[in-house]
């Protein structure tokens, strides 16, 4: 005789498909730029000092510790301030509907969320390298010599601490 179980059915919320860039820039007052939109999602993370970004004339002025995500073809730039901070950049490619939810809001890290972030940053600066400027594209590509299991590591803790940070904010956790 057989029991009978049942079997949960786990809708996957959030889903990485690509990964685009993962940078991490020790001085950000050498990034100012005038300004982009890109077809893909993007976060920024200050990890030292502070770091002000306009995504759609919007100003946001992150402090040390704090996050925000912005979806794709938002035009963000640095506002062009002297800044002293270190910070994570990371862009993806995701067809999540909740992350439209989430995004355009400064939100101070937790604990367990800096850590991922931290692996993330780490793994994925180890993992990219810089596109040749011959083929004609712009970006990052893995290292050759990069596993499409370090791939998916990396996509699986994205997807985890964009999966804290939608908690998070489920439970009205204020930036």
């Amino acid at each position: 005789m057989s029991d009978s179980f049942i079997r949960q059915t786990n809708k996957k919320e959030i889903l990485v498909s690509r990964i685009v860039t993962v940078l991490y820039l020790e001085n950000a007052s050498d990034f100012v730029f005038g300004g982009e939109s890109h077809d893909f999602w993007e976060f920024q993370y200050v990890d030292k000092g502070a770091y002000n970004i306009m995504v759609d004339d919007k100003r946001f002025d992150l402090k040390e510790g704090q996050f925000i995500l912005f979806p794709p073809n938002a035009r963000h730039y640095g506002t062009g301030e002297k800044y002293d901070a270190q910070i994570g950049i990371v862009s993806f490619e995701s067809s999540s509907p909740v992350l439209f939810e989430n995004h355009s809001k400064v939100i101070t890290l937790s604990k367990t969320e800096k850590e991922l972030l931290s692996d993330i940053i780490t793994g994925g600066v180890d993992i990219f390298v810089p596109v040749s400027p011959e083929s004609g594209f712009t970006g990052l590509v893995p290292r050759e010599d990069v596993s499409p299991t370090q791939l998916q590591k990396i996509k699986h803790k994205m997807e985890m601490l964009l999966t804290e940070i939608c908690l998070g904010n489920e439970t009205d956790r204020k930036g």
